[in-house]
């Protein structure tokens, strides 16, 4: 018995070389997964934030509902106290979080934001168009081209071309998904676009009436 031991463990046991081609096995297929799960996972984050943006377009419509269809302000009502813009308790609040004050963006802030922009003085994760804010719903002739909010980096932002092609800062916030962004619309659909894309398109998206 003794003897059947002893061949079974040299049968069973690994050279130097076999278990080197193991780890390098393992590592090899380690190189190839992780790259996979990175991008599922900034994948996973670009979904959450287009979420986020689809919730706002339900409040903005819900605020047009109630409020003549009109949008909310997207500049402080009260510039002395810097108070008051679309994503305030003021504004979309109630439509976001009942009985709640404060500043909605913060409850509701993109995925893939930076530490730094998720510092309390710049939580600034989406912005709506200057050129919106206390107008008439109608007054854009096809709201599912028109863009109404954008990953961006400051709370509004002005349809201006240079803006969005990096001449002039802020700008849309690229880095967070993958030199693209999130988009929503004024007829409530959110869509992704890579940068070049934007830039394409940027003129029907800014255009009151394209």
């Amino acid at each position: 018995m003794k003897k059947f031991s002893n061949s079974f463990k040299r049968e069973i046991s690994f050279t130097l070389i076999e278990l080197l081609v193991v780890i390098s096995i393992i590592a090899i297929l380690a190189s190839l997964l992780l790259p996979a799960l990175t991008n599922a996972k900034a994948k996973t984050k670009t979904i959450k934030c287009a979420n986020n943006e689809k919730q706002f377009g339900i409040a903005f419509q819900c605020y047009g509902n109630d409020y003549g269809n009109y949008f909310p302000s997207n500049y402080p009502s009260n510039p002395a106290t810097g108070t008051a813009y679309w994503h305030t308790y003021s504004f979309l609040g109630p439509y976001l979080s009942p009985n709640k004050g404060g500043n909605i963006d913060t409850l509701f802030p993109c995925p893939s934001a930076t530490p730094d922009e998720t510092y309390y003085t710049a939580n600034w994760f989406y912005s709506m168009d200057a050129n919106l804010g206390f107008k008439k719903v109608f007054i854009v002739k096809r709201p599912s081209s028109r863009l109404l909010l954008i990953d961006y980096q400051t709370r509004s932002f002005y349809p201006d071309v240079t803006y969005f092609d990096g001449s002039k800062t802020p700008g849309p916030a690229y880095h967070r998904h993958s030199d693209g962004s999130n988009l929503l619309f004024v007829d409530g659909h959110v869509g992704y676009y890579k940068r070049s894309d934007i830039l394409a398109n940027v003129n029907p998206f800014l255009n009151n009436n394209p």
